[in-house]
C-alpha cells in the first residue's frame, strides 16, 4: 500500500513537472510571436496620412482677418509633407473709412482651396521645422457697407484669385499622434481679377496636426494585446506610455 501510494506520488510529481514545462514552452512561444506580430505593426511606413485643423491670422490692407480651414494628404519618408487643403475668411474688417461723405466698413469673404507642399529639415521626437510652400486658388467678395443707423451696401467686388504662400513652421508634438503647429509666412497674389484687391501680406498660422498612422498603429496594438492577452493586458495605459515612442 505504501509502496503504491509513492508510485503515484512520483506519477503526479511527473505529471505536473510536465504540464509546467508544456506551459512555459507554449508561453514562450506566444511571446516570442507577439513579439514579431508587433515588430511589424510599429515598423516604419514609408506614407503616413496627415491631417491638421488651421486657423490663420492674416493682413488686409493693414488690418488683421482670421480665416480657418483644414488640410490632408500624407507625410513621405517623414520628410515630405504633400496634402489638399480648404481655408475661408468671411469677416467685418475694423476699419472705418469715408466714402461720398458716409462712413463705411468692408466685408471681405474669400473661399480657397490650397495644394501644399511643406519640406522637413530638422526632425525630432518632439519637434520639428519645416519649409512650408502652398499654390492656392480663390474666390473673393468685397463689399462696402454704411455703417449709419440703416445698414446698406454701397459698392462690391467679386472676383478670384491666384496665390502662393510660403514661409517656416515649426511643429511640437508631446504626444505621437498629434502636434501642435506654428507658421510664419507670407502671401503673394500672382493673379486677380481686380488689380485693385490687394492680397498680398504677412500671415501667422496656429494649428492642430494629427498623424493618423499613429492612431492606426495604437489600434492595431490594442488589438493585438487583447488578441494574445485578453483580460489580462492593461486596458488603460499611463501617460508616459502615450508620450513615449
Amino acid at each position: 500500500m505504501k509502496m503504491r501510494n509513492q508510485l503515484l506520488f512520483c506519477i503526479f510529481f511527473l505529471f505536473y513537472n510536465f504540464s509546467l514545462l508544456a506551459q512555459n514552452q507554449n508561453e514562450e512561444e506566444r511571446k516570442e510571436q507577439f513579439l514579431a506580430d508587433s515588430t511589424k505593426i510599429y515598423v516604419p511606413k514609408p506614407v503616413r496620412p496627415q491631417f491638421k485643423f488651421d486657423t490663420r491670422t492674416t493682413v488686409y490692407e493693414g488690418q488683421k482677418i482670421n480665416s480657418y480651414g483644414y488640410d490632408a494628404g500624407i507625410m513621405v519618408k517623414n520628410k515630405l509633407r504633400l496634402t489638399l487643403g480648404y481655408y475661408r475668411m468671411n469677416d467685418n474688417l475694423p476699419k472705418e473709412q469715408l466714402i461720398k461723405d458716409v462712413k463705411t466698413k468692408q466685408h471681405l469673404r474669400v473661399y480657397m482651396g490650397t495644394a501644399n507642399l511643406e519640406l522637413n529639415y530638422l526632425r525630432k521626437r518632439f519637434f520639428s521645422l519645416g519649409f512650408p510652400l502652398e499654390i492656392g486658388v480663390g474666390e473673393y467678395l468685397l463689399k462696402n457697407f454704411s455703417t449709419d443707423s440703416i445698414i446698406y451696401e454701397i459698392s462690391h467686388i467679386k472676383g478670384y484669385v491666384v496665390f502662393s504662400n510660403f514661409g517656416l513652421s515649426g511643429t511640437f508634438t508631446p504626444i505621437r499622434w498629434l502636434g501642435l503647429k506654428g507658421m510664419v509666412g507670407y502671401r503673394k497674389a500672382v493673379i486677380a481679377t481686380h488689380t485693385d484687391f490687394d492680397f498680398n501680406g504677412v500671415f501667422t498660422s496656429i494649428a492642430l496636426s494629427v498623424d493618423i498612422q499613429e492612431i492606426i498603429k495604437d489600434i492595431k496594438m490594442y488589438r493585438l494585446k487583447k488578441r494574445y492577452y485578453g483580460k489580462s493586458f492593461k486596458k488603460f495605459v499611463g501617460f508616459t506610455d502615450i508620450i513615449a515612442d
